[in-house]
């Protein structure tokens, strides 16, 4: 089955900046023409989850790059967290346990 994906979520743009007023910037700027944004451990240390509803509030999506790595049922509980928050993608690494 082919899945079409829309052109605007084709590019994750990286949000590698410490500072979260510097990652609004650029969705903004982007607004329109990219809709998937990575934020990464930098990013969320620095802005923590509000980083992350404000761009999903704007209408984009998320893929949260924090490479969970932890015990299986750990790894669970965060990645309900994400779900909480709209986040689309995330990193996780792992062991066929995890996987």
């Amino acid at each position: 089955m082919k899945k079409d994906i829309p052109l605007n979520e084709r590019i994750i743009f990286a949000l590698d900046f410490a500072d979260p007023r510097e990652a609004a910037s650029w969705v903004e700027k982007l607004e329109g023409r990219i809709k998937f944004f990575k934020v990464g451990l930098q990013l969320f240390l620095a802005g923590g989850w509000p980083v992350v509803d404000q761009i999903i509030k704007s209408g984009s999506k998320v893929m949260l790059d924090l490479k969970f790595f932890d015990i299986p049922e750990t790894v669970h509980q965060a990645v309900q967290q994400l779900r909480n928050h709209g986040v689309t993608f995330a990193t996780i690494h792992g062991n066929d346990a995890i996987i």
